[in-house]
């Protein structure tokens, strides 16, 4: 049996917040992912999809949004295990209220605006603010 860890919710890197919490293996990648950090990344999807979309989130909108808020943590072991990063949610939100300012809800445009935001090395909302408006001060191409 594989012994998966994952740092509390508190974002901490110390050791000393290190639960060993029942593992799921989680999204397109199959990372072991503890089950309070599936349920972050499942009220999120509801929450977006429903207000966005008004709709419920299906199961493949739940791994599209893992994919976006996730990120990948490694133990001293060298083990990888999934976490919800607070900050790419906040980002996922911004790109939902820009995807929405725009009438276009899909996926493939929501992710444009994430390969854009990867090109330019946006990694949180106030760099997209920021990135938003150089860009409609003519200041990127």
């Amino acid at each position: 049996k594989l012994n998966y860890y994952y740092y509390s919710s508190s974002n901490s890197t110390e050791p000393s917040h290190v639960d060993n919490s029942a593992q799921i293996l989680y999204g397109r990648e199959q990372y072991p992912t503890a089950r309070a950090e599936v349920e972050k990344i499942h009220t999120l999807a509801d929450e977006l999809l429903h207000t966005y979309r008004g709709k419920k989130p299906t199961p493949d909108d739940y791994e599209k949004v893992f994919g976006y808020v996730h990120t990948i943590a490694v133990t001293e072991d060298g083990e990888h295990y999934g976490i919800y990063s607070g900050e790419k949610a906040n980002l996922l939100r911004h790109v939902f209220d820009e995807a929405s300012l725009r009438s276009d809800m899909s996926w493939q445009y929501i992710s444009r605006i994430y390969l854009n935001y990867e090109q330019h090395n946006v990694n949180n909302v106030e760099e997209a603010i920021e990135y938003e408006g150089k860009w409609k001060r003519g200041e990127i191409a």
